[in-house]
């Protein structure tokens, strides 16, 4: 993925602002003011979606614990991913199919085929 947060592809490690788009676009793309109100409905630290935008776009980069800790509990990913490149990696195919099955189009073949049997059986 290429884009404004400005990751690597395959040059080296991911930013947390690379990290943190990739999670944003496997969610959906929501706004980032419904990301911060989110958060703090569920209880987390006042964040503004300002500042949640900084953090995409790598403008800012080292979020305290627990907005990080709050903005893993949103995207339902372990605070390590913000951390562990091999867990960013895993988490990132799951992510992804995660954002396929968002489409109807997707999620209507994947519901029909989960009832189909392989010929090759």
């Amino acid at each position: 993925m290429s884009g404004t947060s400005g990751q690597q592809t395959g040059d080296g490690p991911l930013t947390f602002a690379d990290k943190l788009d990739q999670l944003v676009r496997a969610a959906g793309n929501p706004s980032l003011e419904a990301v911060a109100a989110e958060v703090r409905r569920r209880g987390g630290p006042t964040i503004s979606a300002s500042y949640l935008w900084l953090l995409r776009m790598g403008k800012k980069n080292n979020p305290t614990l627990k907005h990080l800790t709050a903005l893993a509990a949103y995207f339902r990913v372990p605070p390590t991913y913000f951390f562990d490149d091999a867990l960013t990696e895993q988490d990132a195919a799951d992510l992804e199919l995660v954002a396929a099955l968002r489409d109807s189009d997707v999620r209507a073949v994947a519901l029909q085929a989960q009832g189909l049997s392989f010929l090759g059986r």
